[in-house]
């Protein structure tokens, strides 16, 4: 509805408009967030212990399945067309 759109006194929220099914765009869904400051968002960052290296890693190997699945499929395409 409009008046989940509307501004919340004494609230920072964002709301986010989109349509579904997409082509469709019968459904309207609505996602609401709200600020956190900034000392919050330390906190939860300290209790993920996520290793930056291990995050390279992943982003290395992602780079390379997708080279390694793009070579397979342009070589397919190749012998199709002979």
């Amino acid at each position: 509805e409009k008046d989940d759109l509307k501004i919340v006194e004494g609230q920072d929220y964002c709301t986010l408009m989109t349509c579904t099914p997409y082509g469709v765009n019968t459904h309207r869904l609505l996602v609401r967030g709200h600020r956190i400051n900034k000392t919050n968002l330390r906190i939860r960052r300290d209790l993920v212990k996520t290793d930056p290296v291990i995050l390279d890693i992943f982003w290395i190997l992602f780079a390379i399945i997708i080279a390694f699945i793009w070579y397979l499929t342009s070589k397919k395409h190749k012998e199709r067309t002979k």
